[in-house]
Order: structure tokens, then sequence, then C-alpha cells
């Protein structure tokens, strides 16, 4: 069922609507993209998705590196 799916992602989508809200880009590891199956619909913020970026882990681990702040989920 579209409908159970797409409440099952609910928490993981407000989290995401949450950091947009306040200024965060959200850049998502295509790893967990995939892990979490996240609905296509939701993915390209241009298009009024919620997520602006999705990256490797490795380029994720490189950007991070020398970071105070980092949130990995």
């Amino acid at each position: 069922d579209p409908q159970e799916f797409l409440e099952s992602q609910e928490p993981t989508l407000e989290m995401f609507r949450e950091a947009r809200e306040m200024g965060a880009k959200v850049v998502v590891c295509s790893a967990g993209l995939e892990y979490m199956d996240i609905d296509p619909s939701v993915r390209d913020a241009q298009k009024g998705g919620l997520i602006d970026e999705v990256w490797g882990l490795p380029q994720v681990l490189t950007l991070v590196e020398d970071a105070k702040t980092v949130l990995y989920i």
C-alpha cells in the first residue's frame, strides 16, 4: 500500500523538514538513501523535495573530516 509506505517514512521525512526549516542543507548518503528506501518524490529539493544532494560515504567523510560538529544519521 503506497500510503503505508509513505507513513513508514514519516519520522525520517520529518527530520529532513525540521533541518530545512532551520536553514540546513540536507545531504544524504547514497547508501543510506537506498537502505532507508526513501521515496523518490521527496529527493530533489529543486522540485519541492527535501533532499538537496546525495553523496557517497567517502565524499561525506572527506568533507566533514575537520568539522567541529557533524550529525551523521
